[in-house]
């Protein structure tokens, strides 16, 4: 590296650390040394695994992205306890190997303050653009995955398409069906959003198509219009289509094909154009297997399916949403409350398993319930702090073998996933190997699939 280059790298306020394919540090900045507590030349030289060891690092994101191959951002210590949000580079030669890893560390203080900034900057263009973007109606994008949803969005946005929207509850498939209404042609049209879980079964089909005067008794002598109907000309989202009874799966594939409706006591075929957006928090295509969700309805939605990520997947829009939402909920409240760095800290290192609702719903509780201006980690719901001290317990014990460690880490992995996923193909498809290694793997710590 060239003495320009080093000189440019030291005057950033980031730390920056090159290590080798091995694991050696080849070259940290001036900013490093500040983070870390550390002389350059305590750590040029040496092997990130000695530098864990002595808590230079708690733990080295190096060595984790050298023995996965993966690239990682991590929330991680220096010797002194203090937070840092650092991210991991793999460099490869030109025959494709792996020659080694830039590491780049923010300090979480300093970092929130910037975002503040940044957030206020943000919000001031926002008020002056009117375009149809996806952080005006709410939608948080910055994590790659996100990002390229969104641009799929703007791609058929415009298009008369049906889409399927699947992902965990919570992770927001309903804001995410309003948003491709709002940049579509017809946002100046009706959006209705149905709750397929919420509607009883005996109501269901006159809820949906409407019936005639007189179709049964108790109903009402001028009939009433279907939701398809109010619809017309606009978006109808069909949220939890996978609780939709089997008879009523047939009517609505119907639907689909010929674009009209009948109503309950009617004879008459009336023309609807609606455009259909479902969304599931289930594996339509498990229920399809199970007998309790039709398979040629399956392949009718799923003509532009969308999965969104759950928040654990997006590590780079959870600073983003907790701003975001401290913001909306002072705003709310009438209050003016900051969070402690500890206590963001605490709340990028915690793995939501309630994703984004949780999310906004924890900030809202404390913006309620603190009694300081500044809310601190112990203001945070006590699951949570159990749930994080029992992820850094395992990530900073050291009276344990590397071989013992491993295997430790690999079962609490796999038990999580498990838990989460309930299948060996998704947990397969979430950690990234086949699924005969999953199953292999599953045998080895004695773990079942309920």
């Amino acid at each position: 590296m060239s003495k320009g280059v080093q000189d440019a790298l030291d005057l950033l306020d980031s730390a920056i650390c090159i290590t080798d394919s091995c694991g050696v540090e080849l070259w940290v900045n001036q900013c490093f040394e500040e983070y870390y507590h550390v002389k350059k030349e305590e750590i040029i030289g040496y092997s990130v695994y000695d530098l864990e060891a002595s808590g230079i690092y708690n733990p080295s994101l190096a060595k984790k992205i050298i023995e996965e191959h993966t690239e990682h951002n991590i929330i991680h210590t220096n010797k002194e306890g203090k937070e840092l949000m650092t991210s991991g580079k793999m460099v490869f030669d030109e025959d494709g190997e792996l020659m080694g890893v830039i590491s780049n560390a923010v300090d979480i203080t300093k970092l929130v303050s910037l975002e503040n900034q940044l957030q206020e900057v943000k919000l001031k263009l926002q008020s002056l653009d009117q375009s149809n973007t996806a952080q005006r109606y709410g939608i948080i994008a910055k994590d790659r995955s996100m990002t390229a949803i969104i641009e799929l969005i703007q791609e058929i946005a415009r298009i008369n398409a049906t889409v399927l929207i699947t992902g965990e509850s919570g992770t927001g498939k309903s804001m995410m069906a309003k948003y491709i209404h709002n940049v579509g042609e017809r946002s100046k049209e009706s959006f209705i959003a149905v709750n397929c879980s919420a509607i009883p079964e005996t109501l269901f089909e006159s809820e949906l198509f409407g019936y005639e005067s007189g179709a049964f008794t108790g109903s009402s002598q001028s009939g009433k219009v279907g939701l398809f109907e109010a619809a017309d000309g606009g978006t109808l989202f069909l949220d939890e289509i996978g609780e939709m009874p089997l008879k009523l799966q047939v009517k609505l594939l119907r639907v689909l094909q010929e674009k009209t409706i009948q109503r309950v006591g009617g004879i008459e075929e009336i023309p609807v154009d609606v455009r259909v957006i479902a969304a599931s928090n289930k594996e339509l295509q498990d229920l399809v297997l199970e007998g309790l969700f039709r398979e040629d309805l399956f392949y009718r939605l799923n003509v532009i399916p969308i999965q969104i990520p759950p928040l654990r997947e997006r590590p780079e829009d959870i600073l983003l949403m907790i701003m975001d939402f401290l913001k909306k909920a002072n705003e709310t409240y009438n209050k003016n409350k900051v969070l402690a760095s500890g206590t963001i800290a605490a709340l990028l290192k915690y793995d939501w398993p309630g994703n984004v609702r949780e999310l906004e719903n924890i900030i809202n509780r404390m913006v309620i319930t603190s009694k300081h201006s500044t809310i601190s980690p112990d203001q945070l719901p006590s699951y949570m702090h159990d749930s994080i001290s029992v992820a850094v317990d395992m990530a900073i014990d050291r009276n344990m073998n590397l071989n013992e460690a491993m295997r430790m880490c690999e079962e609490r992995i796999l038990n999580d996933a498990l838990m989460k996923y309930k299948s060996s193909k998704k947990m397969a498809e979430a950690l990234g190997i086949d699924q005969s290694t999953v199953l292999r793997k599953l045998k080895k710590h004695h773990l079942k699939i309920k």
